[in-house]
């Protein structure tokens, strides 16, 4: 199960702007087939984080298949990370949910019924609602980004750049040694221990180098006889993401 310490569930999809009944209807499916996918997208949730999530409870009805049995199969071939566990109740990345329906639509290409859950799903991923705490979520990271230097030189008593050894400059930069922009890496962006304070000129070389995790940083500082005293604790702290 992915690590849902801080995952907090905002909303159901059913406190959403748009109206699923009515988008589901519209397909004109028969009135069981329509109620029965309806009652399980409603169980899906919207995190704080501005994620989709589908509620794996009667999910078969969304993965059109005919029992609980079934659908676990396919589940448990999804990824880890992409399923979590919020008081018990147990959730599905949308996106997952998406991928599997798009790939089982390839042997059913004129399956209305895979199409129409795939395009519901999208149109969720793309409400006000969702993009709205998106960007709510993306400004508290941002804010809290710009303070993570400040904590660390506090908590460690740092006084030097933890690469290069020289005087820390009264402005410097925390630097992600797992690059932020690679996909997977937002699970540790706000780890402290999973950075280092170094003075600005310091980050411009990395960044020149296109430095983006920690092994390829040990060898470079290898190799211009920088500091590696940070490298086997760092280790040790990405195995808790494992």
């Amino acid at each position: 199960m992915k690590n849902n310490e801080l995952i907090i569930m905002e909303c159901r999809f059913n406190e959403l702007s748009m109206n699923i009944d009515k988008e589901m209807k519209e397909y004109n499916f028969n009135e069981r087939t329509t109620k029965s996918i309806i009652n399980s997208l409603k169980k899906g949730i919207i995190t704080s984080r501005g994620e989709v999530w589908v509620s794996k409870e009667k999910i078969w009805h969304i993965l059109r298949k005919k029992s609980e049995k079934e659908s676990n199969y396919e589940i448990e071939k999804i990824k880890d990370i992409d399923k979590i566990n919020i008081n018990g109740e147990k959730f599905i990345n949308s996106a997952a949910v998406i991928d599997f329906l798009l790939r089982k639509s390839v042997g059913s290409p004129n399956n209305d019924i895979l199409s129409s859950i795939i395009d519901i799903l999208v149109k969720i991923q793309k409400d006000k609602v969702v993009q709205g705490q998106r960007e709510k979520y993306n400004r508290q990271i941002k804010e809290q980004l710009a303070q993570l230097g400040k904590i660390r030189v506090k908590d460690k008593g740092i006084t030097n750049d933890e690469l290069t050894g020289e005087v820390l400059k009264k402005t410097y930069d925390f630097h992600h040694v797992r690059a932020r922009s690679i996909s997977g890496n937002e699970r540790y962006q706000l780890d402290i221990e999973l950075g280092l304070v170094i003075n600005k000129k310091t980050h411009r070389i990395i960044t020149k180098e296109g430095i983006i995790d920690e092994d390829q940083l040990y060898l470079f500082c290898i190799n211009n006889k920088w500091k590696i005293d940070w490298y086997v604790d760092l280790k040790e702290e990405l195995k808790k993401y494992k």
